[in-house]
C-alpha cells in the first residue's frame, strides 16, 4: 500500500493538490503514471498483432509466445508493481 504525504507531512487526501504534495510523493505518482503509459503501449501493441486474430495459428505456438512475452515482462520488472 501507497501513502502519499504533503509537504507538512500530513497524510494526502482526495482534495489535496499537487503543488500541497510531498516531493516524494509527487515522485511516487509520476512513477505510477510512467508505469500505467508503459503498459498502456504495451497493450496496444498486443492489440495490433494480427497473429492473436489469425484462426490459422496453433494454439500451441500462441500459448509458447504469451509465456515467453510474460517471462521476459517478469524479468525486465513490468508486472512487479502490479503484483505487489
Amino acid at each position: 500500500m501507497v501513502r502519499l504525504y504533503t509537504a507538512e507531512g500530513e497524510r494526502a487526501g482526495y482534495m489535496t493538490k499537487w503543488e500541497e504534495l510531498h516531493p516524494v510523493s509527487q515522485h511516487l505518482l509520476l512513477q505510477i503514471e510512467e508505469k500505467i503509459r508503459n503498459e498502456r503501449h504495451a497493450c496496444e501493441q498486443v492489440e495490433q498483432c494480427k497473429r492473436l486474430s489469425d484462426p490459422s495459428v496453433s494454439n500451441k505456438g500462441f500459448e509458447l509466445d504469451a509465456h515467453q512475452i510474460t517471462q521476459v515482462s517478469r524479468q525486465q520488472g513490468l508486472f512487479s508493481w502490479v503484483m505487489s
